[in-house]
């Protein structure tokens, strides 16, 4: 992605020592932790937290349906023919706003997927408990828990 939109180099006084440099750094470079750049971990590819299409930088800024709040506080609504473009001119002409817009967005990702993290230590949790008892009580019809 950077070297389709970077077409010179040049010094840019965009990038500070804080998050929101380092997201837009990580965005620039297509390095941002999303399900596409885990693929060397044999893990899906579909967005942890909306589960509806393949996490990609597109999918990140632009379609996820869980951080759409957080979205239209931003950005008005991008057509699929029109996210390339936005891509650029969110990514490489930027100013603070688009930086505040990727931390904002992140952080929404971010608390969404604590809570599926959660609910699935919980869910397993649970699980584990009900087969430990289940075992404890083979001939009981009922889970009787212990």
């Amino acid at each position: 992605m950077y070297e389709t939109f970077k077409k010179e180099v040049k010094e840019e006084n965009i990038y500070r020592n804080d998050f929101s440099s380092i997201l837009l750094f990580q965005a620039r470079t297509n390095s941002l932790p999303l399900a596409d750049e885990k693929s060397n971990k044999n893990k899906s590819h579909i967005c942890e937290i909306c589960k509806n299409e393949e996490e990609d930088i597109k999918h990140f800024l632009f379609r996820c349906k869980i951080t759409e709040t957080v979205r239209k506080k931003f950005i008005k609504e991008i057509k699929k023919d029109d996210e390339e473009a936005a891509i650029k001119d969110m990514l490489f002409n930027s100013d603070n706003t688009e930086k505040e817009y990727l931390k904002e967005i992140w952080k929404e990702r971010r608390k969404n997927k604590i809570i599926i993290n959660k609910e699935s230590a919980r869910l397993k949790y649970e699980n584990t408990v009900k087969e430990v008892c289940e075992k404890r009580n083979p001939f009981q019809k009922r889970v009787v828990y212990c």
